[in-house]
């Protein structure tokens, strides 16, 4: 008997979705019929740029999914990659699947100390004041009393609102 198979394999990703903020090592996830014989992943790091193939699964029995270090395809900070897995079938058909305006970060805040200025000395129950850049989540406030040998937390802001400020005694 012969089997005329002339519909493409659907594919789609599990992980990651359209419009996430990823960092470092990222699990991306596939789901794929049975009769799939690879998927191949390929990352697009800028609007339009050509996709680049990143790996060929062709073991479909741990499913279908690749470990990406995103600091491959971005160092910093960048906006409006896309991610793509193509299936192909045991007949050759292929069908791709890709998310988009996915955001890469992989750099750490920058943060200013403004209050107290460098080499102030402080004296009872003290306003510590900085600035961080928009993505922070928390600024870590610490001090050295031996010119940064050791560091000794003060305390944490979480909440920006107001700037990021902690009160020490």
């Amino acid at each position: 008997s012969v089997i005329v198979d002339n519909i493409n394999p659907v594919v789609s990703l599990a992980y990651p979705h359209d419009n996430q903020t990823l960092t470092g090592g990222v699990k991306v996830v596939a789901i794929a019929p049975a009769d799939t014989s690879s998927v191949r992943f390929y990352v697009s790091n800028a609007s339009g740029a050509a996709f680049v193939t990143r790996l060929t699964d062709s073991n479909r029995n741990d499913g279908w999914s690749f470990d990406w270090a995103t600091d491959n395809d971005c160092a910093a900070e960048c906006t409006n990659v896309s991610l793509r897995a193509e299936a192909t079938d045991a007949s050759g058909l292929k069908q791709n699947y890709t998310v988009n305006n996915l955001e890469i970060d992989n750099s750490a805040p920058s943060v200013t100390l403004l209050v107290p200025a460098n080499g102030a000395t402080l004296k009872g129950v003290n306003i510590l004041s900085a600035t961080s850049s928009s993505d922070t989540a928390s600024v870590l406030f610490e001090y050295s009393p031996d010119s940064g040998s050791a560091w000794y937390v003060i305390g944490t802001d979480s909440a920006s609102s107001g700037g990021w400020n902690i009160t020490w005694d």
